[in-house]
C-alpha cells in the first residue's frame, strides 16, 4: 500500500486531476483500439504516450491522441521521444511512386490499404484501378467486399453485376 501511495503522490506532482483523467481516458482507448500511432513519447515516470506531436518547443511537447485529446508535457518529464511512421503516411508516399496507369499497382495498394485498415484509401485505390481497367474483376470484387462492410448492398451488388458481365 504504500508504494501505491507514494506512486500516486509522485503522479499528482506531475499532472492535476484533470490531466491525469484525460490520461487515463486515452491509455484506455488506446487499448481497446490497439492502433499504431506515429509518435511515442516515453516519460520519466515508464509511462508512454502514443499520438502524433504537433507541436515541440524547448521546454515542452504538444501531443494529439487517436481520439483527438491534446497534452503538453513538460520535456523535463519526457525520457525520451520515439518518431515512426504511421500506415498513412506509408500510403501517401507509396501513392506518389505509382503511375495513374498502373491498374495493378493500384488494385495491390487497395489490399494493403485494407489490411492496413484504411478503407477510404482502399476504396480510393480499388476505383482507381476499375477506372484504368473497368474488366479488373479482382478490383470489382474487393470494391464488392468493402461495400459490404459500409453497408451499401446496391453498391456491393453493382460490382458483383460487373464480375457476371465479365465472366459471361
Amino acid at each position: 500500500k504504500n508504494n501505491m501511495d507514494s506512486y500516486a503522490v509522485r503522479v499528482s506532482e506531475i499532472m492535476d486531476e484533470k490531466a491525469l483523467t484525460k490520461l487515463i481516458l486515452v491509455l484506455i482507448i488506446v487499448l481497446i483500439s490497439g492502433k499504431a500511432y506515429a509518435d511515442i513519447l516515453h516519460l520519466k515516470t515508464g509511462g508512454t504516450i502514443d499520438g502524433r506531436i504537433i507541436e515541440e518547443t524547448g521546454t515542452y511537447v504538444r501531443i494529439k491522441t487517436d481520439p483527438g485529446i491534446e497534452f503538453r508535457v513538460e520535456k523535463d518529464k519526457i525520457e525520451s521521444v520515439e518518431k515512426k511512421e504511421t500506415a498513412e503516411d506509408v500510403y501517401l508516399k507509396r501513392v506518389k511512386e505509382i503511375k495513374n496507369s498502373d491498374t495493378k499497382s493500384h488494385y495491390e495498394l487497395a489490399l494493403w490499404c485494407m489490411k492496413e485498415k484504411l478503407l477510404p484509401y482502399a476504396k480510393k485505390e480499388l476505383q482507381k484501378a476499375i477506372e484504368i481497367n473497368h474488366g479488373y474483376k479482382e478490383a470489382h470484387f474487393e470494391m464488392a467486399k468493402l461495400l459490404l462492410e459500409e453497408r451499401d448492398i446496391y453498391g456491393a451488388i453493382e460490382h458483383i453485376e460487373e464480375i457476371n458481365k465479365i465472366v459471361i
